[in-house]
Parts: structure tokens; C-alpha cells; sequence
């Protein structure tokens, strides 16, 4: 059951730390595709025929570059997660918060349905005492009759 209390500012603040984080691990993707890119550029120019020493050299610039990049990038990720790093503690902070909100929301939801069956129940009671004395009058006026006519 969904509640309603639930504030939609904390859920919009969580997807986006979230989306920051997918963000951030596509973009390591990126790096690591490029880095295999420019290893496959060299086989190839390696590989064939008709090769040349200053293409070789730009190729394994640009390879070291992209190299230098994905590390640079590689390194921020691990020094973020090694010291706690505000998006990763943003997130954790915001799921203890949700997760809070939703336990409440439940013992309320399980305060609510205890009051409900309590609710049932004292009605079934209240509807089988007015059974019990409407029968118990009719029974009444049955031997009132009795009595008169005796």
C-alpha cells in the first residue's frame, strides 16, 4: 500500500543522486571503451602491411592520454568510495530516511488495521447483544401474555 505522507521532494532528491551515479559509471564505461578503441587501432595498424612509424607514435599518444584519463577517472571513483564521498553518503543518508518513513508508514498501516478489526469486533458484539435483547423482550412480552391469560 502506497501512503501518501511519503515526501516527494526526499524520493526526487534520491533518483537524482541515483541518476548522478549512473552517470558517473557510464562515463567509466566511456573511458574503458575508448581505451580498447585505441588497442584495437594499433593491432590493426600493426597488423598490416603498411605501416608508419609516426602513426604508430600518435596512436599510443592518444593511447596513453585516454590511459592517463580512465586512471584520473578511476582514481576520483575510489578516493569518493574510500573516504565516504558525499554522493555516496547523500544516497545512504536518503535511503535511511525513506526507509524510516516507510516503517512508519507501515506501523501506521498496522495501527490502523488492528483499530479496524477492533472496530469489526465490537460491532459484531453491539449487533448480537441488540439480537439478544430483542429476543429476550419478545420472550418478555410472550409470558406477559402467558401471565394475563392465566
Amino acid at each position: 500500500m502506497i501512503s501518501h505522507d511519503i515526501n516527494t521532494e526526499v524520493i526526487k532528491d534520491f533518483l537524482r543522486a541515483v541518476y548522478k551515479a549512473k552517470k558517473i559509471e557510464l562515463k567509466r564505461k566511456k573511458h574503458r571503451s575508448k581505451v580498447s578503441s585505441h588497442i584495437g587501432r594499433i593491432k590493426k595498424i600493426t597488423l598490416s602491411k603498411k605501416f608508419d612509424k609516426k602513426n604508430i607514435e600518435q596512436e599510443f599518444e592518444k593511447l596513453e592520454l585516454a590511459i592517463n584519463t580512465a586512471l584520473e577517472r578511476e582514481k576520483q571513483i575510489l578516493e569518493e568510495q574510500k573516504h565516504g564521498g558525499n554522493l555516496v553518503v547523500e544516497l545512504r543518508n536518503r535511503m535511511d530516511r525513506l526507509e524510516s518513513q516507510l516503517k512508519k508508514e507501515k506501523s501506521k498501516q498496522e495501527s490502523l488495521d488492528q483499530i479496524k478489526s477492533a472496530l469489526q469486533r465490537i460491532q459484531a458484539s453491539i449487533g448480537n447483544r441488540k439480537k439478544t435483547r430483542v429476543k429476550r423482550k419478545k420472550r418478555e412480552k410472550e409470558l406477559e401474555e402467558k401471565i394475563k391469560k392465566s
